[in-house]
């Protein structure tokens, strides 16, 4: 019983630590990174890589952990597909090769076939998915982690959007200040 509870503190902690963290990025690649790097830490997982879904609903890989990025498939692994379409938590223990990540470290690289594959829900949209290179995944805390992880990276996607029309407004503004003050030297 202490195990457990034991172990229950250290899963409350770590979450309170991620949201924490997500409290202070704007942007949604930072935030990303952030997320991702602490939610493979709290899993004791080697590598992970958080795609979102782009146009179309087409994954894009948002950061990576641990992983060599050169072996990462465009559009997200079979198995990220997968979470991302059916909205549910993935694991295979024997990945194939498509799927498997190669984990990267100072003493070289090794191929860990054990992956997790979380899609990243906000409401009933699946705004990405989170892929985790072996660990000890406790689905019920992951689960509720990943709903706060989509909730602010769709804020922060928000923000980036808003940021990104505010500067065309302003550079729109200038064009048409430049085109006035020419009308009126005419």
């Amino acid at each position: 019983l202490r195990a457990q509870v034991a172990a229950c503190r250290l899963a409350e902690r770590r979450f309170t630590e991620l949201i924490g963290g997500l409290a202070s990025e704007r942007s949604a690649r930072p935030l990303a990174a952030q997320a991702t790097r602490q939610l493979a830490a709290a899993c004791g997982a080697p590598g992970a890589v958080l795609w979102l879904a782009g146009r179309e609903g087409v994954l894009v890989q948002a950061a990576a952990v641990g992983v060599d990025a050169a072996t990462l498939p465009e559009g997200g692994s079979a198995l990220a597909r997968e979470a991302q379409e059916r909205g549910e938590i993935l694991r295979v223990e024997r990945a194939p090769e498509d799927v498997a990540m190669v984990i990267r470290s100072s003493v070289g690289s090794a191929e860990i076939s054990a992956i997790t594959a979380a899609p990243l829900r906000a409401g009933d949209r699946t705004v990405g998915v989170l892929e985790l290179g072996g660990g000890a995944i406790d689905e019920a805390d992951l689960g509720r982690s990943l709903e706060r992880v989509a909730l602010a990276l769709e804020a922060a996607a928000a923000r980036d959007r808003d940021e990104t029309l505010g500067e065309e407004v302003r550079a729109l503004n200038e064009e048409l200040e430049a085109q006035n003050e020419e009308l009126r030297q005419q």
